[in-house]
């Protein structure tokens, strides 16, 4: 059988429902028990965390997030100064485990975040996840040559969203 790799904040979200399931069960209560059944299945599908080949590719950005790319827009950021958004709808379906882009270090806080302030990352390194929560941004200098247009499908820490200058 092959093990499902969890992220650690599902784990309540998984073991309540199937405790709660299991009880249900085994005292006969079988009918009861489908609707928490069904929650733990859904909660292992949501909060799994699948391992990923981080492509090697001299100033790639990689994407955070799994999901749909429903933007490619100019910006100007207070971090980045003139930039371009990236941003991506990620559905019940995809991965809500977050991923560092670009190899640096930690300078803000933000959704669940496993790591902290200046803490090194390398590109594609889980850095936190979004619990529930459905669009993750990528902002990238505007000089940045922006490899994905609206409608892509994108990989968390695997698919190249832009090549730095």
């Amino acid at each position: 059988m092959k093990r499902i790799p969890l992220a650690r904040e599902g784990w309540p979200f998984v073991a309540v429902p199937a405790a709660l399931a299991a009880g249900l069960f085994v005292s006969r209560r079988r009918r009861l028990a489908l609707p928490f059944a069904a929650a733990t299945l859904a909660s292992l599908g949501f909060f799994r965390d699948p391992e990923r080949r981080v492509p090697v590719m001299a100033g790639a950005v990689l994407s955070p997030a799994d999901g749909r790319v429903t933007g490619v827009v100019d910006d100007v950021d207070a971090w980045v100064g003139p930039a371009v958004r990236v941003s991506i709808f990620l559905s019940p379906l995809d991965v809500h485990v977050n991923r560092s882009p670009i190899a640096g270090r930690v300078l803000g806080r933000r959704i669940v975040c496993r790591v902290g302030r200046g803490d090194k990352l390398e590109a594609g390194e889980r850095f936190g996840m979004i619990k529930f929560g459905s669009r993750t941004d990528c902002v990238m200098p505007r000089e940045t040559d922006v490899r994905v247009r609206v409608g892509d499908r994108v990989r968390g820490g695997e698919t190249v969203v832009g090549v730095l200058p």
